[in-house]
């Protein structure tokens, strides 16, 4: 899967850009080399599923246990925001991809992942975009909802915060909402 990402409207970073927005680029003049699973070469992410898991002291489990970037570039937002994903090879044989988007970093104790306030959006292996979201109060998703999409091969994802409510769109077209308890 091959992700790039630019990030508009509200965010800490780079200036002011034409158009007047406060557009970051991810890409460009920042230090990847901390996150594991991740290549930066001419504007593209490479992002490598690394299928990392705790496993439980009797060895059973698995939960999953993606890397976090918390070495290299982050964003932080205050206001309204939306964040653009291309991710390639996707969907069919090609399984799926997802965009972790964090509130607050999870808490990560022996055997165990406590996930805090985040959103997870992707393209389901069947084509499908889901959405999650995390309030921080449990292990699964407070929300999960599923949009109808025929989505494959290369897919540009959108996910904007606007108010107290996310909006995702998939290769420009609106897919569908969900609240946002606080992210």
């Amino acid at each position: 899967m091959v992700l790039v990402m630019a990030v508009a409207a509200g965010c800490t970073g780079q200036g002011e850009v034409s158009g007047g927005g406060n557009d970051v680029d991810l890409l460009r003049k920042h230090d990847w080399t901390q996150m594991p699973g991740i290549t930066a070469r001419n504007d593209i992410l490479r992002v490598s599923a690394l299928d990392r898991h705790i496993v439980g002291q009797d060895s059973s489990g698995g939960q999953p246990n993606p890397p976090l970037n918390l070495a290299g570039p982050h964003l932080e937002s205050d206001g309204d925001f939306t964040v653009t994903a291309r991710m390639s090879d996707v969907g069919g044989d090609a399984g799926g991809s997802w965009l972790r988007l964090y509130g607050r970093a999870p808490v990560i104790y022996d055997e165990w992942r406590q996930e805090r306030p985040s959103l997870r959006v992707g393209v389901t292996g069947d084509g499908q975009v889901t959405i999650q979201i995390w309030d921080g109060e449990g292990d699964e998703p407070a929300t999960s909802q599923e949009f109808d999409c025929g989505c494959s091969g290369t897919v540009t994802l959108t996910v904007s915060s606007i108010g107290d409510t996310f909006h995702v769109t998939a290769d420009g077209r609106r897919l569908g909402t969900a609240q946002d308890p606080g992210v």
